[in-house]
């Protein structure tokens, strides 16, 4: 990430990014690390699932290795619904 969160002063944070060797946050207060976080983390995702997503739906293999197919995997998706299927009826009365 290349980035230090570092207490200011006055008690308020700033971020120092070596990237690009300057303070690119100040006069944070913890919720706002927080929140800064969060939402780079949640671009982060998106970027990620968006990739995975586009090579799926383009026919492509997501994964350098190991990608697995529906095929392979339905049969534990078949067994966890028998399992829930099985709790449900234990449930009723």
């Amino acid at each position: 990430m290349g980035q230090q969160i570092i207490k200011q002063p006055d008690g308020l944070y700033c971020i120092w990014s070596s990237c690009v060797d300057d303070v690119i946050w100040y006069d944070c207060t913890r919720q706002d690390i927080l929140d800064i976080r969060i939402a780079e983390a949640k671009k982060r995702i998106n970027r990620e699932v968006d990739d995975i997503l586009t090579k799926i739906e383009a026919g492509e293999p997501p994964y350098y290795q190991f990608t697995k197919t529906w095929k392979e995997v339905k049969r534990f998706v078949d067994r966890d619904r028998r399992k829930q299927a099985k709790a449900s009826a234990g449930h009723q009365a």
